[in-house]
Formats: structure tokens, C-alpha cells, sequence
């Protein structure tokens, strides 16, 4: 795990911690749900082509996505179904958390 990986880990702790010493109720496995989450956020964002620490504007989402699913499309040579897919879901995640 590099450094970012490592910060946003500790971020998502902190986060936690702070919810707990205000009465909040967490349940005791939310510290995995919540790795787990920015461990597949963190993916989605690399298969787009980002850093795993920036959220893209949806503009700049959009066009990268146009550029990878115009090369990665299974009609194309070199092109991989499941690849595609990949990006598509990769996009529909990342896309709803920039716009939500």
C-alpha cells in the first residue's frame, strides 16, 4: 500500500473514531465496509485512468471515458468484452459519486 492508499485508510479511521466518541451509532464492522469501498473507488478510478486520490469533474470523466471505451471496444482489434465492461462499470460508479 503507497502513501495515498495509506492516508485515506487513516482518514476513513479518524472519521469513524470521531463518530464513535460522539454517541453515533457505527456498527463494528463498518471500518471493513468503509476500506473495502475506497479500495473499489480507489480501482474504478485507475481503470478510468486517474490518480487513485482525485475525483475527476464530470466533463473530464466523460471525456477519458470516451477515449478508453473508443479502444477498449470489443468491435475493435484488441478490444476485450470484459474489459469493456469493466470500464463501463468503473464509470457508472464514479460518475454517480461526482454528481451525488
Amino acid at each position: 500500500m503507497d502513501g495515498k492508499d495509506g492516508t485515506q485508510v487513516a482518514l476513513l479511521g479518524a472519521i469513524l473514531v470521531e463518530a464513535r466518541r460522539a454517541s453515533v451509532a457505527v456498527p463494528a464492522d463498518s471500518a471493513k465496509v468503509c476500506k473495502k469501498a475506497c479500495r473499489r473507488r480507489m480501482h474504478h478510478l485507475k481503470v478510468l485512468g486517474f490518480a487513485s486520490h482525485e475525483l475527476p469533474s464530470a466533463e473530464t470523466l466523460r471525456s477519458a471515458y470516451r477515449k478508453l471505451a473508443l479502444a477498449m471496444h470489443p468491435d475493435k482489434p484488441g478490444g476485450s468484452i470484459t474489459a469493456f465492461q469493466e470500464l463501463q462499470n468503473a464509470y457508472e460508479a464514479v460518475l454517480k459519486a461526482v454528481s451525488g
